[in-house]
């Protein structure tokens, strides 16, 4: 017989002889430790005053004594339970939940069931598209991020390749939507154009030159960019931003780029299109070559948003397929405008101007007016000597 039973049996006095005298001894004993636990506890205070012993009163005062006892013990030792657990799912929880206010880059927008590796981390993704769009030659699409709660991330963004080999990795943090990044230069956003203009564009802002007759950027014309790449060393990497005679259609580009052969690495196009007759001449652009992972995201939403797709690659040589691919990152990026803002705050085109950039290239077609290769000297020459380029600027590449 259990002692639940034991306690039904005698509480109904249906338990008789010594087993009902060894129960009695067990709930005087329950009763003496009870009482001197409540006298050792903070709720001894609850008692107030001992009254005057009353020997009539006595057993009913020991009742009301004893319940009062029971009911503090019982709720001490609820609230207890409540606060510790209360404490530790505020432990467990409050991190991820603060995470949730906030930009989250290791939240998985896209899963491949077959490779984790190819899953694709939110900052990757934007990145990628980020990258391709406004840094060229500074194409970027991995990041590391780890979580340390509260919105807080340790952020690790590796270049996947390098034509010099030397690898260069970007740490920083990103705390609350904030990004703080340890190296300022390597995905920096030019800070003006970064290619000599056509003379044929009509725009708004730059340099013009009275004697070429045209507007130039900042590294000149192509006596200063022939002295230039006179003194580079011959057998070094450059990343060589290359500015066109004209204005040149996706296609007829295309095929003149890979006749010429003049990049082993990444290679990068300058888009040009007009608004209201004024050209929208923006550090803005797509890759027709690259490296990096395959990855495929969102292809109804957004067909051909990778050049490296495993199922779905454009066709580099058909401008409707790469012109679909340009527009697809411009969609992506005024929709996901975050990063952005967090890396290169008041450095990129407007939301409007990407709009009327999207428009213009949507009814007018990719043109292209320049473009990045990653080159030695003498490759560099030849690109300046062709009668379709104008100017060449180089830098060491990274």
């Amino acid at each position: 017989m259990t002692y639940r039973e034991l306690l039904k049996l005698y509480k109904t006095g249906k338990l008789e002889g010594p087993e009902k005298e060894q129960l009695e001894k067990e709930i005087e004993k329950q009763d003496a430790i009870s009482e001197y636990l409540f006298e050792e506890s903070e709720f001894g205070g609850f008692e107030g005053e001992t009254p005057p012993p009353d020997p009539e009163n006595d057993a009913q005062l020991k009742a009301i004594q004893k319940a009062v006892r029971r009911t503090l013990t019982r709720m001490a030792l609820a609230v207890g339970a409540a606060v510790l657990a209360l404490v530790t799912a505020g432990a467990l929880l409050l991190p991820g939940i603060v995470d949730e206010f906030y930009y989250q880059p290791d939240d998985v927008v896209a899963k491949n069931p077959e490779n984790e590796q190819l899953s694709i981390p939110r900052m990757s993704m934007d990145l990628a598209v980020f990258s391709e769009l406004f840094l060229p030659g500074a194409f970027r699409d991995t990041v590391y991020a780890e979580g340390e709660g509260f919105g807080r991330y340790a952020v690790s963004i590796p270049q996947m390749a390098a034509m010099d080999g030397r690898r260069q990795t970007v740490n920083g943090r990103l705390v609350r939507g904030k990004l703080t990044l340890y190296d300022t230069d390597t995905l920096k956003v030019p800070a003006s154009n970064v290619f000599t203009l056509p003379e044929n564009i009509e725009h708004t802002n730059g340099l013009w030159d009275v004697e070429a007759g045209r507007w130039v950027s900042p590294w000149g014309g192509p006596a200063d960019a022939a002295r230039q790449l006179e003194t580079l060393e011959e057998d070094r990497y450059y990343l060589g931003f290359v500015s066109l005679q004209n204005v040149m259609d996706y296609e007829e580009f295309y095929r003149w780029y890979e006749q010429n052969e003049p990049s082993e690495g990444d290679a990068w196009c300058a888009v040009y299109t007009e608004a209201d007759g004024v050209g929208l001449t923006e550090n803005i652009g797509f890759l027709i070559r690259a490296s990096g992972f395959c990855r495929d995201y969102e292809p109804e939403k957004y067909p051909y948003l990778s050049i490296l797709s495993l199922k779905n690659p454009p066709d580099r040589g058909a401008e409707a397929q790469m012109r679909r691919h340009f527009l697809s990152l411009l969609d992506y990026q005024l929709e996901n405008p975050e990063l952005a803002r967090m890396l290169a705050p008041g450095q990129t085109p407007t939301p409007e101007v990407l709009s009327l950039i999207r428009a213009g290239v949507e009814e007018q077609g990719l043109r292209i007016y320049g473009f990045t290769v990653y080159a030695r000297k003498a490759q560099l020459e030849k690109l300046l000597a062709d009668p379709l380029v104008y100017t060449v600027y180089a830098q060491p590449a990274g």
